[in-house]
């Protein structure tokens, strides 16, 4: 364990990483599979998680990943919202629709 601790910390060192740990890295894979939508049991089955909870903790959500969340709901809900202006009769979009 020694020669790889220490073979770790070289390699960070030259790429200019000083104090990323190798475990660093399995929460990285764990957040882009949370964000690109692998499921929950998949990604524990290939980091080794028997419960859930233990998988929930490597989640860190990127505010790109909230950003891309907030534009698919709003363009899902944008043909309801436009209805809902058109029955209002604001042609211009300025009412707020009624919900």
């Amino acid at each position: 364990m020694t020669g790889w601790v220490k073979s770790w910390r070289k390699l960070t060192q030259k790429c200019n990483m000083d104090g990323l740990r190798f475990h660093d890295l399995r929460h990285t894979f764990r957040t882009l599979g949370a964000e690109a939508g692998v499921p929950l049991e998949v990604m524990m089955a290939q980091l080794g998680h028997m419960d859930r909870e233990t998988s929930l903790e490597y989640v860190h959500i990127q505010q790109q990943a909230l950003e891309r969340a907030k534009q698919l709901i709003e363009s899902e809900q944008a043909p309801v919202l436009a209805a809902a202006q058109r029955s209002s009769g604001a042609a211009d979009g300025s009412a707020t629709p009624k919900v």
